[in-house]
């Protein structure tokens, strides 16, 4: 019997998921209700994600911090606007992260 490669897929949905960092052989179990994780679902191991700078570290948490907040506000189309964009504005930070740190753990920079 061999065993699995990660990310391990299963009926459709992923099981495992793997840091997205290249050579990084770090993954990630679902939740403990074991929810699924999404397709094109993306994950930074912390040993990985402490290797971004501290700006940009900064930067991703008051936005996560803005993304809660915002979803504790009344359900009116000014604050869906506001939810929709700082959820795409997380993603920017996090594609910024994932750039630095593939970088920086390649050596290049």
């Amino acid at each position: 019997m061999t065993k699995p490669t990660y990310p391990a897929v299963g009926d459709g949905v992923t099981e495992r998921l793997a840091c997205c960092i290249p050579h990084c052989r770090r993954t990630f179990r679902n939740d403990k209700k074991l929810t699924p994780w999404s397709k094109g679902s993306e994950v930074i191991c912390g040993k990985h994600y402490r290797m971004a700078p501290p700006a940009l570290i900064d930067r991703d948490r008051q936005l996560r911090r803005l993304c809660r907040k915002a979803d504790k506000l009344a359900p009116t189309t000014a604050n869906a606007k506001l939810n929709r964009r700082l959820v795409v504005w997380q993603w920017q930070c996090f594609a910024r992260i994932k750039y630095a740190v593939t970088e920086r753990a390649a050596g290049i920079a």
